[in-house]
C-alpha cells in the first residue's frame, strides 16, 4: 500500500498568490480576480513584498513587542518620546496594524507532562508530596491548554508604501533610521505577510 498523503491546509491567501490559472486549488481565474480586486493586492514575493492592485508596493514591518505596563514611568516615558521622534523624522504615509494572535503553548505543555510522569515513575502513588506534585503538574498543563484557544498575545506592524521596489527599500532605511533603538523594525517574510493579511481579513477567526 501506497503512503497516505496528507496535504497542509493553506490559506485563502495562500491559494491566491500560489494561484495563476484555473487550478487544483479550486479558484478559477475569475474567482481569484475578483477576491484580488477585494484584497486589494495582486501578489506576494517570497520576501513579503505586496504588490497593489494599482501597482505600487507595500510590506509591513514588524515592530519588537514590548510590555509597556511592566515598564518604569522614566523607561516608559523614553519609549513614547521615541516614538515622538519617530513620527518627526519618518514623513512617508504609513498604516499602523495591531492584531492579536494565539499563544502556543505546545513546548511548555509536553515539559510540564514530562515531569508528571516523571513524577508518577519515581514517587510511590500514595505519597502525599507525589499527589500534590501530580496535581499541581495537571493544574499547570490544563492551564495552558486553555491559554492556547485564546489570543491574548498583540502583534505591532507598520505598513509603509511606495510608487515601485527601489523607493521601498529606502522607505524601509528611512523607517529603520528614524526608529531611536526602541521598535527595532524588521521586515517580514511572505508566511508572516500572509498571515497578517488572512488575520485582518478574518478578525474572528481563530
Amino acid at each position: 500500500m501506497g503512503k497516505k498523503v496528507i496535504k497542509k491546509k493553506q490559506s485563502l491567501f495562500e491559494r491566491i498568490f500560489k494561484a495563476k490559472r484555473a487550478s487544483p486549488s479550486g479558484l478559477s481565474r475569475k474567482d481569484i480576480k475578483s477576491m484580488l480586486d477585494f484584497l486589494g493586492y495582486r501578489a506576494c514575493t517570497k520576501n513579503g513584498l505586496l504588490y497593489l492592485k494599482d501597482g505600487s508596493v507595500s510590506r509591513y514591518l514588524k515592530v519588537e513587542p514590548t510590555d509597556l505596563f511592566s515598564l518604569d514611568d522614566d523607561t516608559r516615558v523614553k519609549y513614547l518620546m521615541a516614538f515622538t521622534m519617530f513620527n518627526r523624522v519618518f514623513t512617508q504615509d504609513y498604516k499602523i496594524v495591531i492584531l492579536s494572535t494565539r499563544i502556543d503553548t505546545s513546548q511548555q505543555q509536553i515539559y510540564w507532562r514530562k515531569l508528571r510522569t516523571i513524577n508518577m515513575i519515581n514517587k510511590p502513588s500514595k505519597s502525599d508530596i507525589a499527589a500534590r506534585l501530580q496535581r499541581y503538574y495537571l493544574n499547570k498543563i490544563i492551564n495552558l491548554e486553555r491559554e492556547a484557544d485564546s489570543y491574548s498575545d498583540i502583534n505591532f506592524y507598520i505598513q509603509v508604501f511606495a510608487d515601485n521596489k527601489k523607493d521601498l527599500k529606502s522607505v524601509v532605511k528611512s523607517a529603520k533610521f528614524a526608529d531611536q533603538g526602541y521598535l527595532h523594525l524588521r521586515e517580514i517574510k511572505k508566511k508572516e505577510t500572509g498571515e497578517v493579511l488572512y488575520r485582518l481579513n478574518n478578525l474572528n477567526s481563530k
